[in-house]
């Protein structure tokens, strides 16, 4: 039997809580042999104890429970189904009733499955099942299945005659099937066309895995469904393609969110404070100040830096301890001034203004060898370039700098503070961290500063508006034809992404764990920028900035769409094909209205990386492996009527309703 599993998370914001002790107890039923009866959740918030039920037959009950919290699990020891006699013949629609042993009389226990298509149980007993025939099943002959969890019963046969012919269907209609209920609602009878399949796991329970199986029956393949381009290239990764940034990009909004939870000073423990005070003047070329900086293992160094150049917006300091010469007096100029045009006033007209605690009316950016310290010397995983910390905003706090302050990296070519990095590496690298960090600082400052949330964002949602402010600096400098400089802020989020579209089902727009991996990052942001492109642009992403929501709830409201509908119809969007059914003049919600996957996440010379499986119409099944928040892809064409279903695989536990859904879209 597989694990019991629990999913703990905070309440304000349903964020994952790693470390808690989950204590297993059997509430009802004897004989129960549990794996453990105490662990403690991973870096997803997970928590599983093993599970042998004893020898009687019957209900066994077992309760998680995490501090004041708990959950109750249903379990049933149960002998294997027999199906004694069926009727012969049947037609789609009409009600059915098999006799048999060892039936649950509880509806929704028993799972009868025939033709590949879940039925619906009407009326059980011990020893008999009333069930109504899909209306969906082509005629032929149909395997009819019983299962009781993994107890499933041998098959027996029934002769299904023809139904009804197919609804009329036009290109371009677009259909959602539910694969947790049984009957009309998981399957659907189509005339001949081709159809593109959206399979998405649609709970906000990130890290959740789901099962379940995408079928065609009964249609009549196309001759020739054309050739296949060459394979997609591999994704190339560089400098910007950085797990370790990611990792620790998670791990900051993980500390701010525990910030944020506990009220009140953190007290004298640690390094004081050492910002200035509200109403300070602003800093001069060659003023020296202190820094508490974050440190390997989560501790403080306090750092003395010099100022080496103020700008309208921002003042940049070195630190004292960073090898000398590197960064000239032209490097602070240049990083000034694409940090003050375009930089700032794209991210602060898009999504809002940074606080300004110290009353220096300006943004610290420090350059210290304390963030070469962050990265591992011979890391495979890239490397931290630079981070805001939203402690900095909490002044009553030990260890804040009571201000705005962005930490960066310094060249350091003889590896003194770990791996040798390059002048050139710093200043190719510092302006994108600028804006990401900046809509960060900007976030907290609306979210926290200005509104008092209890809870930081969604660490998902949190990175996906920080690659979006990159996204918009690009779309800056593009409008002033710096095409080099806009692809600087760009390709980082689009090669994300093609890592994503080569795998979307392994791969969740929510982040399955504490740390987003780079597919997860392009995935967010491409749904990110679809909602933005379909509901209300940088209104959009303003509103998603400037409020206390959360997560999924924060999207509904900000997008006025359902969550679930948003996954499906994103994942459509994400296809991009060519075919009638998408084109213009189609429903606009099957495409971005500006962006295009196909041409911007392509590689020359190759197929789009996304590549859809292919389902023989005849009869086939597609199993298939979800985490909460992912889509999978398959295509089917067919030149007469096709029966398209979607439901637990036999012999599984089932799907709740509205965990798993399918979007078909007729194509052609």
């Amino acid at each position: 039997m597989e694990p019991l599993r629990v999913s703990v998370r905070r309440a304000s914001d349903l964020a994952p809580r790693e470390g808690v002790e989950v204590l297993w107890d059997v509430i009802e039923g004897a004989g129960v042999t549990l794996g453990q009866r105490s662990s403690r959740t991973d870096s997803a918030g997970m928590a599983s104890t093993a599970i042998v039920l004893g020898a009687q037959r019957g209900r066994y009950r077992v309760r998680a429970r995490a501090r004041e919290a708990a959950a109750d699990f249903e379990l049933w020891a149960v002998d294997e189904p027999v199906v004694d006699s069926v009727p012969g013949r049947a037609r789609p629609g009409d009600t059915l009733r098999i006799a048999g042993r060892n039936f649950s009389p509880v509806l929704g226990h028993d799972l009868v499955e025939l033709g590949g298509v879940r039925a619906e149980v009407v009326r059980a007993t011990s020893t008999a099942i009333t069930l109504r025939v899909p209306p969906c099943l082509p005629a032929g002959l149909a395997l009819l299945r019983v299962s009781l969890g993994s107890q499933i019963s041998a098959p027996r046969l029934v002769q299904i005659e023809p139904g009804a012919t197919p609804a009329p269907f036009p290109v371009g209609a677009a259909v959602v099937l539910d694969a947790g209920v049984p009957g009309p609602g998981s399957c659907l009878r189509l005339p001949a066309g081709s159809y593109l399949l959206v399979l998405g796991a649609t709970t906000g329970v990130s890290g959740a895995r789901y099962s379940a199986t995408m079928r065609a029956l009964g249609g009549v393949p196309l001759t020739d469904a054309g050739a296949p381009g060459p394979d997609a290239g591999a994704i190339d990764r560089d400098a910007t393609d950085r797990e370790a940034q990611a990792a620790w990009d998670a791990e900051l909004r993980a500390r701010e969110a525990r910030w944020i939870a506990t009220p009140g000073p953190a007290g004298a423990v640690g390094v004081p404070p050492v910002g200035r005070a509200v109403g300070a003047a602003p800093p001069r070329v060659g003023d020296r100040r202190e820094f508490n900086v974050l440190a390997p293992g989560g501790g403080f160094r306090r750092v003395s830096a010099v100022a080496r150049r103020v700008t309208a917006r921002a003042a940049f300091y070195e630190d004292v301890e960073a090898p000398a010469g590197q960064l000239t007096d032209e490097d602070y100029a240049r990083f000034g001034a694409s940090f003050d045009d375009p930089i700032a006033p794209t991210v602060t007209r898009i999504f809002g203004e940074p606080s300004d605690l110290d009353g220096n009316e300006r943004v610290i950016v420090l350059f210290t060898p304390a963030v070469n310290l962050l990265t591992e010397r011979e890391s495979s995983d890239g490397f931290i370039g630079g981070f805001f910390y939203g402690l900095d905003l909490l002044p009553d706090r030990a260890n804040s700098n009571r201000g705005e302050v962005f930490y960066a990296l310094v060249p350091d070519p003889a590896g003194r503070f770990g791996d040798p990095r390059s002048r050139a590496l710093v200043r190719s690298t510092v302006p994108t961290i600028l804006a990401h960090e900046l809509m960060h600082m900007v976030h907290f400052s609306e979210r926290v500063v200005a509104r008092g949330a209890a809870a930081g964002e969604a660490t998902w949602l949190s990175e996906a508006l920080a690659a979006m402010a990159e996204d918009r600096v690009g779309d800056a400098y593009e409008s002033r034809g710096e095409l080099e400089a806009a692809a600087a802020f760009q390709s980082g989020n689009r090669k994300r992404a093609r890592l994503f579209v080569e795998k979307p089902g392994a791969t969740s727009v929510l982040t399955a764990a504490g740390t987003a991996t780079l597919p997860e990052r392009g995935a967010s942001w491409l749904f990110l920028r679809y909602l933005a492109e379909q509901y209300g642009g940088d209104d959009l992403l303003r509103s998603l900035t400037q409020t206390t929501r959360t997560g999924l709830a924060n999207v509904a409201s900000a997008s006025e769409r359902d969550w679930a509908r948003l996954l499906l119809e994103w994942g459509t969007a994400v296809y991009d094909g060519e075919e009638a059914g998408l084109a213009e003049g189609s429903d606009r919600r099957n495409r971005y209205p500006a962006f295009r996957p196909r041409q911007m996440l392509g590689v020359a010379g190759q197929r789009y990386a996304l590549r859809p499986a292919e389902l023989d119409a005849r009869g086939s099944a597609m199993e298939v492996d979800l985490l909460a928040g992912a889509i999978a892809h398959a295509l089917v064409a067919t030149d007469g009527p096709v029966t398209v279903g979607v439901g637990a695989s036999i012999g599984s536990s089932g799907l709740a309703q509205g965990a798993v859904l399918l979007r078909i879209v007729r194509l052609h």
